[in-house]
């Protein structure tokens, strides 16, 4: 099945920016962290987690990335976060089952978060990567309430609605999207995780809905 992948939350030039930015730190600084008053240094779930993530978006090093991850959900299998970017790996470069299982994860240990609409739309994009395109856009429209504005998600509820057939539909979010982001490209769309091939083909539904190459 095909994957698609909203993104993180910035603008796609801010946001390829500041993953690299991350990646390019070393791991004894974004992986470790001082344990207060005892003056040891322990490892931090979610730093690993940061980092294995900013590396999945940049496709430089998909083996690291993931080893970040798994490291990160052993340490602490209750880290919401790490489940969460483990489930952006799977489907950008793994399983889709394992995309919605680890998403699913992620949301039921963290049910109350005031980041909710993020993990709705992480566990929406697992959706589409298993060509649930029906439950994906649920998923979207419930995180869309939360965050109306969110880009990766109107991306993803765009993607859901043109690959279930609701191509007015689409269309109407696409032209959302635009006013969101009128600078938006498909070049731009593109500049992170370009070698992902749930990228590309997400790329692929934007220029067939009319959006610009450059």
């Amino acid at each position: 099945q095909t994957a698609f992948v909203a993104g993180l939350s910035q603008p796609d030039a801010v946001r390829a920016t500041l993953v690299r930015g991350t990646a390019k730190k070393g791991r004894v600084i974004v992986g470790l962290r001082a344990t207060p008053n005892k003056g040891k240094v322990t490892q931090s779930s979610l730093a690993l987690a940061v980092q294995g993530h900013a590396i999945c978006h940049l496709g430089s090093n998909v083996d690291e990335s993931h080893a970040l991850l798994t490291q990160a959900t052993n340490l602490n299998p209750n880290d919401a976060m790490a489940w969460l970017y483990t489930s952006v790996w799977s489907q950008m470069w793994g399983d889709a089952e394992d995309a919605v299982s680890a998403a699913r994860n992620a949301l039921h240990l963290s049910p109350l978060d005031p980041q909710r609409y993020y993990f709705e739309m992480m566990l929406a994009n697992s959706y589409l990567a298993i060509g649930d395109f029906e439950r994906s856009i649920e998923y979207c429209k419930s995180s869309l309430t939360r965050n109306r504005f969110h880009l990766p998600t109107v991306r993803a509820l765009l993607f859901g609605q043109y690959e279930a057939g609701h191509i007015e539909e689409a269309r109407k979010t696409f032209q959302f999207l635009l006013q969101l982001q009128p600078d938006l490209t498909v070049s731009r769309y593109l500049a992170s995780g370009s070698q992902s091939k749930t990228r590309q083909h997400g790329a692929r539904v934007l220029s067939a809905l009319g959006l610009p190459e450059h």
